[in-house]
């Protein structure tokens, strides 16, 4: 294995886990952290791991250079972000006994949880989706350009339509099917009017509010 050089480390994954990736290396409390995030990486007898993203039975994330993972976030296993997401302070995506997917342009606010039910429901979340502060996403699909607030809790088998709001602290009960373009509130969660484009507008404006957080904090992890 080649050495670091000029601030950054080339590590060979197995085929299994596709071609070379390149990340800039950091030493970060004894740990090696690689560009904004850290991977757990096996390399003959050496191991370079960072304990908050790390394979379990033999997956390991999918995490593009385009993305944010803040240092406090724990991403394990069978995940997969798509391109200039972000996943942010002490957020979870435990893809241990189902998969996580996480489209493009998307984003996992602090403290939120992502998770599947083992055998039946798996995660999948789109492109523009915004994941509000300390959220419970479980086993359920999410459709794009999907504002889902604060302390939000989706249970298993939901369907989240495109386009739709699901207001702070609202809880839907398995099975819930949210139309496209609806907004939904309360305890359980109930649909309370269809949105317009204004509504849509504000969605993705967190969205991309969030995108230009996850260049800013790129560019500070590279100084």
């Amino acid at each position: 294995m080649e050495p670091c050089t000029g601030g950054s480390c080339h590590f060979p994954f197995s085929e299994h886990f596709g071609p070379y990736f390149a990340f800039q290396s950091r030493l970060r409390t004894g740990f090696s952290k690689i560009g904004a995030f850290g991977l757990s990486l096996t390399l003959s007898s050496e191991v370079f791991d960072d304990p908050m993203i790390r394979r379990y039975q033999g997956h390991l994330p999918n995490i593009p250079a385009s993305c944010y993972v803040d240092l406090s976030a724990q991403v394990i296993g069978d995940v997969e972000l798509g391109e200039h997401s972000s996943v942010w302070m002490n957020a979870v995506l435990r893809g241990d006994v189902n998969s996580i997917r996480v489209g493009s342009n998307s984003n996992v606010q602090d403290c939120a949880v992502l998770h599947g039910q083992r055998h039946l429901y798996s995660v999948t979340v789109g492109d523009w989706v915004t994941i509000g502060h300390n959220a419970t996403v479980h086993g359920c699909v999410v459709e794009d350009a999907v504002l889902i607030g604060m302390g939000v809790t989706i249970l298993n088998d939901c369907r989240i339509g495109e386009g739709s709001i699901i207001a702070a602290g609202a809880v839907l009960p398995e099975h819930t099917v949210v139309p496209p373009r609806t907004l939904w509130a309360g305890v359980p969660g109930k649909q309370r009017r269809e949105l317009g484009d204004q509504d849509r507008k504000l969605i993705l404006e967190y969205a991309q509010n969030y995108l230009d957080y996850t260049k800013i904090y790129l560019a500070e992890a590279d100084k």
